[in-house]
């Protein structure tokens, strides 16, 4: 589904400027910081620690228009009309959107999130990750409402907004060519962003002991990739993981100096050189991909 300037998608609906669900307010909830302050003992002086963020929700004020036929002009129709669809679509907008905010098949996942996507003044789509929250809309007044109004809370995974786009290396014209095992290393670079980014790796086997160098950093893993089989390393907090394509999960095999998933970025405003190597490798088909989101700080 394409976007224009100023919607947001979540799900199926579209919502925002020129559809029938306007926005009227979006508040964008400042992120709490998770401070580890404490007074040095016998001083006026604090010593501060380790500093965390809680991301905030962002909070919708908006409204659904329901346009259907009003009866004083059901003999404007064509005479084969049935005068039953004239309010078949009443509470259906109402009703599906209250459905997609209570996200059954998100809520009852452990760590399960979704995007919601929105496009900016400058045409790009962003993601921003989450999970619905609290959904509230205002009772009928008399037959004749076309105008409900609606507040809707989307709690966010962090405090980022991220690319729609996926970008990768080494080839982006042709992404088939993966880059092999001892290849010389490519230059990838941001293009865009003002935060660092989270990135993923995806090995297709056979390989063993894989160790993916980028820029000054390594991702060791000791296992073995048979042939057919892929790996994900991905450090992106809404897929967070080291799994391959068996569904078997790696974490335990992630050595080496980079053992935690979340410190695996690309810098902003960076370029890296991207190389790796293996052993075991028997055919064309052992390749690796580096792929990236940009990230932003702001909407």
């Amino acid at each position: 589904m394409t976007l224009d300037r100023f919607q947001y998608q979540l799900g199926d609906f579209v919502f925002g400027r020129n559809t029938n669900i306007p926005i009227s307010k979006c508040d964008i909830q400042p992120y709490n910081v998770n401070n580890q302050d404490f007074q040095i003992p016998l001083t006026d002086e604090n010593r501060f620690g380790i500093d965390t963020l809680v991301p905030g929700t962002i909070v919708f004020t908006m409204a659904v228009v329901e346009n259907y036929v009003l009866p004083q002009y059901a003999n404007q129709l064509p005479h084969d009309f049935n005068p039953d669809d004239l309010f078949a679509m009443r509470g259906t907008v109402v009703g599906g959107l209250a459905n997609t905010w209570k996200a059954k098949s998100t809520r009852m996942f452990w760590g399960a999130t979704v995007p919601l996507l929105h496009k900016t003044f400058n045409d790009e789509v962003l993601r921003i990750y989450g999970r619905p929250g609290k959904f509230q809309y205002a009772p009928r007044y008399n037959d004749n409402t076309q105008w409900i109004d609606i507040q809707a809370e989307f709690r966010r995974i962090d405090t980022y907004a991220h690319s729609d786009l996926e970008f990768y290396a080494p080839d982006p014209v042709n992404p088939a060519n993966g880059l092999a095992p001892g290849a010389a290393p490519v230059t990838v670079e941001r293009g865009d962003g003002d935060a660092d980014s989270w990135v993923r790796v995806l090995i297709n086997g056979p390989c063993t002991h894989p160790l993916i160098t980028y820029g000054d950093n390594v991702i060791e893993l000791d296992l073995t990739i048979d042939d057919g089989v892929a790996l994900e390393v991905s450090s992106y907090p809404w897929a967070r993981r080291v799994v391959d394509t068996n569904n078997i999960n790696w974490r335990s095999q992630v050595i080496g100096a980079t053992q935690y998933l979340s410190d695996i970025v690309f810098p902003v405003d960076s370029s890296l050189d991207i190389s790796w190597t293996c052993t075991g490798t028997t055919n064309s088909n052992t390749q690796m991909y580096f792929l990236w989101r940009e990230a932003y700080n702001i909407l």
